[in-house]
């Protein structure tokens, strides 16, 4: 799994989310220089912020989270942004490992986002 940043200092990586909706992308609003370089760091935005995002009350903050766990964690497993997937197989492997940490949906319910930050929060303490 990528894990470019890890030299970035928490407190960096706090300050790119709270720029996360700053400038976003006409095509693609959840997508801004913050969140970009949020993707490029790796890991170590989900342990400094970014998975609390996953229980925000505003709907576009956990639809930007949701975008951003899944790019982030998706990589591992032979995902290649605006080319898709290495392996049909890679895809695959993926997609289960998503359903293991609970299926997180933006617009679940709250009982179903806990569930699955909860999982998503364990499993970030063993990397």
């Amino acid at each position: 799994m990528r894990d470019g940043g890890s030299s970035r200092s928490s407190t960096e990586i706090r300050q790119l989310i709270r720029d996360i909706k700053k400038n976003p992308d006409m095509l693609h609003g959840e997508e801004t220089p913050a969140f970009d370089e949020l993707v490029r760091i790796g890991l170590p935005c989900l342990k400094y912020g970014v998975l609390e995002m996953l229980l925000s009350e505003e709907v576009d903050t956990r639809y930007g989270a949701d975008c951003l766990v899944w790019s982030i964690t998706s990589a591992k497993y032979g995902f290649v942004p605006g080319r898709g997937w290495k392996t049909d197989d890679g895809e695959k492997a993926f997609r289960e490992f998503w359903a293991s940490m609970g299926a997180y949906s933006y617009d679940a319910t709250i009982e179903s986002r806990k569930q699955s930050y909860k999982k998503w929060a364990e499993w970030i303490c063993t990397k």
